[in-house]
Order: C-alpha cells, then sequence, then structure tokens
C-alpha cells in the first residue's frame, strides 16, 4: 500500500473513531469533535455584544437573545454542558432553515430551571430537554440547580434522540408530527407552530437561548459533528 493511501486510510478510521457512538448508547466521545462556536464567536451571527465569555470562560448572555451559528448542520450530534441560575430559562435551538420567520422554521430543545418556583405551572412539555410545546421527556433527568448537566442531541433526518444526564430523555420521529394542532399524544401543539414538524426543513443553524427574565444560563464545551452514523 502506498504511504499518500496509508495516511488517507488513518485519516478516515480517525473520522470513523471520532464520529463512533457509545456502546452503551449514551454520552459520545467528543474529545475529537470541534468547537460549535470560536473562542471569538467569530463563526456566529453578531448579537453586538449580547453573548460574551465569563471569567471562567463560559459562554452566557446578558440579555434575551439568540446565538446562531453561521453554519447550517443536518444531520449532526451537538454536545454541551449547561447550568442555571435560579430560575433560568433557555433552549437550544436546532434546525432553524428561516431566522426571519424562525419560529415554525425550528426546533427548541427546552432548557429550564425546572425546580423553581416561578415554573411551577410548566407543563411537561415545557420543561428541561422536551422538544418544546410537542414531546415531553420520558423522565426528568436534570441535577440540582447550579450544578453542570450534560446534554447530547443527535438530530438526523425525522429522528431526534437526546441523552440528559447518561439518561435517554427523549426518541423521538418526527414524522409522526404531521399536524399543526395535535401532537402525537393528543397535547395540543402551541399555536405559533404552524407548520407540522414533519414538513420542516432538516437541515439549518443552531441556535441558544440568551438571558430570560433575569436569570442566567451558562454553557461549555459546546461541540459539534455533523454527518450520519450507523
Amino acid at each position: 500500500m502506498k504511504k499518500i493511501e496509508i495516511f488517507a486510510l488513518a485519516g478516515i478510521c480517525a473520522a470513523l473513531n471520532a464520529w463512533a457512538l457509545p456502546a452503551d448508547g449514551l454520552h459520545p466521545n467528543t474529545d475529537a469533535w470541534p468547537e460549535l462556536f470560536a473562542q471569538d464567536l467569530s463563526n456566529a451571527e453578531d448579537t453586538k455584544g449580547v453573548w460574551f465569555r465569563d471569567g471562567e470562560g463560559n459562554l452566557t448572555a446578558s440579555k434575551d437573545v439568540l446565538l446562531f451559528s453561521k453554519a447550517e448542520y443536518g444531520p449532526f450530534v451537538l454536545d454541551l454542558e449547561f447550568k442555571f441560575d435560579p430560575g433560568a430559562n433557555s433552549g437550544v435551538y436546532i434546525y432553524a432553515s428561516d431566522l426571519k420567520n424562525l419560529v415554525p422554521n425550528k426546533i427548541e430543545v427546552q432548557l429550564m430551571d425546572d425546580p423553581a418556583p416561578c415554573w411551577k405551572n410548566c407543563t411537561p412539555y415545557q420543561r428541561t430537554a422536551a422538544l418544546y410545546g410537542h414531546c415531553k421527556p420520558k423522565t426528568e433527568a436534570l441535577k440540582p440547580t447550579g450544578e453542570w448537566n450534560r446534554m447530547t442531541i443527535f438530530a438526523r433526518g425525522q429522528q431526534i434522540r437526546i441523552v440528559l444526564n447518561n439518561t435517554e430523555v427523549i426518541d423521538e420521529n418526527l414524522s409522526a408530527h404531521a399536524s399543526n394542532k395535535i401532537n402525537p399524544d393528543g397535547s395540543k401543539v402551541p399555536p405559533l407552530h404552524t407548520k407540522p414538524w414533519a414538513e420542516i426543513v432538516k437541515r439549518g443553524r443552531i441556535g441558544l437561548q440568551g438571558k430570560h427574565q433575569g436569570a442566567s444560563t451558562y454553557f461549555r464545551n459546546i461541540r459539534v459533528q455533523e454527518g450520519d452514523w450507523k
């Protein structure tokens, strides 16, 4: 085998190893994965200084402004860590294909300080790891307020799978969401979600929601790997 072929094969094997899912089906090894956002946010849409790195290097925001990647992704796996100030409410946006008409053209994975008294009346479809307004988590896996949580979002076309703190909480096929009125389990779709999720574009930007109602959410180790997987 020629030397150039050996190098090429080694590169392919390295990529496959970095992309391979863990045997237990939970969080993958992301050590070799690229960061979603550059340290200086140069590969993100400009938020005019709203988003910044705090003294510990964590990514956070001073206002409720969305931070979006300039690049589009799909299929992909996104892995990140987050923690809340008391009462925080945030989210991870995927498949955001139209920033000018965002609400019906994205999926939001909810992040929220679930135990906070201000959210006591929220439904399961609004709590951490829910596909907001459409699919509730199978179980609770959020750590106490102030502790770091790890979330992995597997997005492959219609299939969305979410692991939170080594627990699978979502495994949903969007093709079942063929109505913009009623979810597959009979719950109501939020009125502003005017496009059935079965029909939305399965490729788009990835985004984070900023500081909501005065409480901050912090992010770190935000890594993404694009491409299909077995």
